[in-house]
């Protein structure tokens, strides 16, 4: 996936923006829309019934919008942003002070893995020194794949992400993890089977982790496009009419 310029925290502070001054628009739209002349009663002046749906379904985006931006409630929404497929070199998601935290992703089927790529958050690096992978086909029972004795590794700034072969091991279900406590946050974690070592089985599958944080976030989402002040105003009259 092409990397987006702006980091996940300004995504999400753009997104809070973006949402605020839509809903202003909006809002502005159908208070202009209510102020200004009315044609009358006739019935070739009122909205019609698909035209309102689709008013309706614009309201609806941007109350999704609006969201969106809200923190994550759960444990797999967080968990989520690190098999998005979107990398900035902070953190996807981001576990409290745990005991032994972890984060795995559910490939909803067992498969031979080629390998797993790790891109850890860049300005706290050091953190994922020991990290451990395990495999499970189950859920339940888990085998140690991989642990990670350094060196330390970044993967977004330097091209340089932690690149574990497999070699054919089969797994549903890929964790990280660390000895703790500890906090556990990476960048995006990807996984590759051996049939098609292309491809990213691990994105934007089913997802969990040991717990929230104060710094959990939403995983990455893309903006629905603005509308034009003309639009809304357009829009909120129909609605009015």
């Amino acid at each position: 996936m092409a990397r987006n310029r702006f980091s996940r925290i300004e995504q999400g502070s753009l997104h809070v923006a973006w949402t605020g001054v839509s809903g202003l628009l909006l809002t502005l739209g159908l208070l202009l829309a209510a102020c200004l002349p009315r044609t009358g009663s006739n019935p070739a002046d009122a909205p019609e019934p698909a035209r309102k749906a689709e008013i309706e379904a614009d309201w609806m985006v941007q109350e999704a919008a609006r969201l969106s931006a809200q923190p994550p409630r759960t444990t797999a929404e967080d968990a989520a942003g690190a098999c998005d497929g979107f990398k900035d070199g902070t953190w996807g998601f981001h576990t409290s002070l745990d005991p032994e935290p972890w984060w795995q992703v559910d490939l909803q089927q067992a498969l031979p893995i080629d390998r797993v790529v790790v891109y850890n958050r860049c300005d706290a690096a050091s953190r994922a020194d020991r990290l451990t992978i395990r495999l499970s086909t189950d859920g339940q029972t888990w085998t140690t794949a991989y642990q990670h004795s350094g060196p330390t590794f970044c993967g977004y700034t330097d091209g340089k992400p932690l690149v574990v072969p497999l070699n054919g091991a089969v797994a549903r279900y890929v964790r990280c993890s660390l000895p703790g406590p500890a906090f556990l946050h990476l960048d995006e974690v990807e996984v590759y089977a051996t049939d098609n070592p292309q491809v990213n089985v691990a994105l934007r599958k089913p997802a969990d982790q040991s717990s929230l944080s104060q710094w959990s976030r939403p995983a990455h989402q893309d903006q629905p496009e603005d509308l034009p002040l003309q639009d809304l105003i357009a829009r909120g009259r129909k609605l009015v009419a």
